[in-house]
């Protein structure tokens, strides 16, 4: 499998047969943030006033000696299209933009009134992008990244606090636990360890992550939990549903602590505390 710097010189080669309307490139995902592993594939993405159709990009694939093209069917929250396709043995994802559409992304999020994940995570993918080719309009658009919208964090905190405030979605947790019905269970625990990795950004004032990198998130955070990502490994693990219900109780209580400097009101904390305590308390000790 290739190595990052195997992964570059891909990118650098795609970099030079950009059609001349591409008016930047650059290379996000894992091998941006020096993440990337054997396993991973190269993301590389291209922007021009317009975007091109499908057959275009086709065509561009294959000046490239690309082959099993894949067209994702909707476009990101920015506005950009994805295809994926293998070159020489290396899976490739890349992404097609309209430069303006870019900006505009870049600009409502710095706004510090967007709150959703999706969008929030244009931030850090544009942030920890490397750029092969760079136009001023988008160069100076992403300079604004470098600064963390004042108040931001506290928003999001509140907002993912409140979707835990509801009694009866806790203590159904513990009844499907005691049941060992654990596909339901597993796709509430998913969501409640996406919330508790979106407090961890926000107390940081950190610009969305995916929600992957759950070990490079917890040593690039000043402010985390001890063990986070092992921790969360152990909810998920549910070998034993009980087990998953303490480990969530506990991760939480720690993640509730964390918040509550960021947090406009805290008794809803209490009250989330109380719920989770409801819910330990359906399954088997």
């Amino acid at each position: 499998m290739p190595t990052r710097d195997e992964l570059l010189t891909v990118a650098q080669e795609l970099e030079a047969a950009a059609p001349p309307e591409t008016l930047a490139v650059q290379i996000v995902g894992s091998v941006a943030r020096g993440l990337s592993d054997e396993n991973s594939d190269l993301e590389i993405e291209f922007f021009s006033e317009e975007l091109p159709p499908l057959d275009a990009i086709d065509a561009f694939i294959g000046t490239v000696g690309g082959d099993e093209i894949f067209h994702y069917p909707a476009p990101l929250a920015d506005g950009s299209v994805w295809t994926a396709f293998r070159r020489q043995g290396v899976w490739i994802e890349l992404g097609w933009q309209k430069e303006e559409s870019a900006v505009q992304a870049i600009r409502s999020i710095c706004s510090g009134l967007i709150l959703d994940h999706d969008r929030l995570i244009i931030g850090s993918t544009y942030k920890d992008a490397i750029d092969l080719r760079r136009s001023e309009a988008l160069r100076s658009a992403k300079e604004a990244l470098n600064v963390y919208p004042s108040g931001l964090g506290r928003k999001i905190v509140d907002a993912t606090l409140r979707q835990w405030d509801v009694a009866l979605a806790w203590e159904i947790k513990g009844v499907l636990a005691k049941r060992n019905e654990r596909m339901p269970l597993a796709q509430r625990l998913v969501a409640d360890c996406q919330r508790m990795t979106r407090l961890i950004f926000a107390v940081n004032e950190c610009w969305d992550y995916d929600y992957k990198w759950l070990q490079a998130i917890e040593r690039s955070s000043p402010k985390c939990v001890d063990g986070f990502a092992r921790r969360v490994d152990e909810i998920l693990e549910l070998s034993d549903c009980a087990n998953s219900i303490r480990a969530l109780h506990g991760l939480l209580a720690d993640i509730l602590d964390l918040s509550r400097a960021e947090a406009g009101d805290q008794a809803l904390i209490e009250r989330i505390l109380s719920h989770s305590a409801r819910m330990l308390a359906v399954v088997p000790r």
